[in-house]
C-alpha cells in the first residue's frame, strides 16, 4: 500500500468523521473491525479547480476554507493545470454538487479567471 501525501479529495471531504476513515483502514488493515460507524451527516463532494489561464497567485491571496490543495504564492499555474479542490457539504448531494461548483466559480473569480 501506497500512502499519498496528497491524498485524493474523496478522502478529504470526511475529514471531519469519527473515527478518520484513514484510522479505519489502518486498524482494518490490522483486521481489527469496529463493531459499528456513524454515518455522515448529510451529502459531501469536492471538486479540482483548474486555472483557465496561466496565473500566478499573490502572497496573502485570500484562500476560503472550504479551499484545499492550495497552490502557493509566487509560483505559476499553467492553463489547465490544478488551482485548488473545492469542498463542500450539504443537506442532499444534489445541493452538494451545487454548491461545489458555485465555489468552483467563485475561485475562478477571486483568481481573476471568472467565466
Amino acid at each position: 500500500m501506497e500512502i499519498n501525501p496528497r491524498p485524493g479529495a474523496t478522502l478529504d471531504i470526511f475529514s471531519d468523521a469519527e473515527p478518520p476513515l484513514l484510522a479505519l483502514h489502518v486498524q482494518a488493515c490490522r483486521g481489527r473491525l469496529p463493531d459499528s460507524v456513524t454515518p455522515s451527516d448529510g451529502a459531501h463532494a469536492a471538486a479540482v479547480v483548474y486555472a483557465t489561464r496561466l496565473c500566478i497567485l499573490p502572497e496573502g491571496f485570500p484562500w476560503p476554507d472550504w479551499a484545499a490543495d492550495r497552490q502557493p504564492p509566487g509560483l505559476p499555474v499553467p492553463a489547465n493545470g490544478p488551482l485548488c479542490t473545492v469542498q463542500a457539504r450539504a443537506n442532499d448531494a444534489a445541493a452538494a454538487r451545487h454548491l461545489v461548483e458555485r465555489r468552483i466559480a467563485t475561485m475562478l473569480e477571486l483568481a481573476g479567471m471568472g467565466r
